[in-house]
């Protein structure tokens, strides 16, 4: 039906056609108003009771009276969401009432297919206009403006919230408003949320702080920055005898070996020592290879919190990492993963970092290749701007001295860079294992 057919309509009812313009005008003008009134309830309840402690803190300290304001609200949260669902639902129930009405100016016979096809129309400009004015609309403005257009929009909840206070009084006793206040306030907490609210909160304890912050870290973490490199692990060749890998284990003292082939870079399984056990009074001849476990492979671009799901879905504690091409850039243990949110968890292999430096005067160290070299100048209170120079990818000392000559240097070999001198101890041709550094 189009509009000229109302008018006709409208004509035959003996309304003039001045006053059918001015009813029409006023329809579209009133539909507006609930539509912009829907808006905002649907956008106030979304943003009010999803703010952060972050946005909390800023509002607390712009100290406006929009702000203030708002702060208020937060005091008296149920009886706030009541006076919005009260609000969405008066919304909803008036575009309803607004559309249906103009059925009054049609003439139709109500057993036509015109009739049902203008319901069916009026029903799907109400849903989308619900959904449109009720979840899109104000979810962009969220996205958007974050919680200044709350302060904006401040006298409109503040208004309805005075004029319906007796009725949400009643209302938000009412297990309606309670089951939606504990959906309110049972929401998720993103990470950026907590690590926000982290710097907010004033913890005295610096264990509890470091785990809180490890929680935080956790998801951003790769298994590059946690992993035991290839050079510090102990691994067993698959061509050893029986007597050569028992060896091995008494020296290391670990629980699971990695087993190679030829190379570190062809891992074929991890050995555990406690299927050993059984076979411990057995020959040189003895074929161990059997009791080899299969190896689990992870890249170094793997995050910790899936590898730590991975762990406990199979069951294993440890995975060898590797790089782009294939080859093995070491191994994560279940251990080095929850070392991130406990921090160091200290047992019989792991050296005490202390040991691992040691000082000749102020200005000459001796330093363990394997030495956390970022941990080493934050302690030591050593300058690090001139190696913040260049985008370094290296944690350890060795690391770095690796990337600054090109390749592994010899036993008294002198580094130099920007003044800093680096004088080779002791090293064979995988690693670097002893330096001294002079700083300047």
């Amino acid at each position: 039906m189009d509009p000229s057919s109302l008018i006709g309509e409208a004509a035959d009812n003996s309304v003039p056609i001045a006053t059918f313009g001015w009813i029409v005008g006023a329809y579209i003008v009133t539909i507006a108003l609930i539509l912009a009134m829907t808006c905002m309830a649907f956008y106030f309840e979304s943003s009010f009771f999803s703010l952060t402690a972050k946005e909390v803190a800023n509002l607390k300290v712009k100290g406006t009276k929009a702000a203030k304001g708002l702060l208020a609200l937060m005091e008296r949260p149920q009886r706030t969401l009541s006076a919005l669902v009260i609000t969405k639902y008066t919304c909803i129930t008036l575009l309803l009432t607004v559309l249906c009405s103009s059925l009054l100016w049609i003439k139709a016979d109500p057993t036509s297919w015109e009739f049902w096809g203008i319901i069916a129309g009026i029903a799907f400009v109400g849903i989308f206009s619900t959904i449109l004015f009720g979840e899109i609309i104000p979810t962009r403005i969220k996205e958007k403006s974050g919680y200044e257009r709350l302060l904006k929009a401040y006298p409109f909840i503040s208004l309805i919230n005075t004029v319906l206070t007796p009725i949400s009084f009643l209302l938000e006793k009412t297990p309606l408003i309670k089951r939606r206040m504990e959906m309110k306030t049972q929401h998720n907490i993103s990470i950026d949320e907590l690590s926000e609210t982290l710097k907010l909160t004033s913890v005295e304890k610096k264990d509890e702080k470091d785990i809180l912050q490890g929680i935080v870290n956790f998801g951003k973490i790769c298994v590059d920055e946690i992993m035991r490199p290839r050079v510090d692990i102990v691994d067993i060749d698959i061509k050893n005898k029986f007597d050569e890998v028992i060896n091995i284990i008494r020296e290391s003292e670990y629980s699971r070996l990695p087993v190679y082939e030829n190379s570190i870079d062809n891992v074929k399984g991890v050995l555990y020592i406690k299927d050993l056990l059984q076979h411990i009074d057995k020959g040189p001849d003895f074929p161990w290879q059997n009791l080899i476990r299969e190896a689990y492979f992870v890249p170094e671009t793997k995050k910790i919190d899936d590898l730590l799901s991975e762990f406990q879905e199979k069951r294993i504690h440890m995975a060898i990492v590797v790089d782009e091409f294939g080859g093995t850039s070491g191994i994560a243990t279940l251990e080095d993963i929850l070392e991130v949110i406990v921090g160091e968890i200290c047992d019989e292999h792991d050296e005490d970092e202390n040991k691992m430096y040691s000082a000749i005067d102020d200005k000459n160290y001796i330093l363990e290749g394997k030495l956390p070299i970022n941990d080493f100048f934050k302690i030591k209170k050593i300058n690090t701007e001139p190696f913040e120079k260049r985008d370094w990818d290296a944690d350890s000392l060795a690391g770095l001295i690796l990337e600054i000559n090109g390749d592994i240097p010899s036993p008294g070999d002198i580094i130099e860079y920007e003044g800093y001198k680096f004088t080779i101890i002791s090293a064979d041709d995988r690693r670097i294992k002893k330096v001294q550094l002079q700083i300047p």
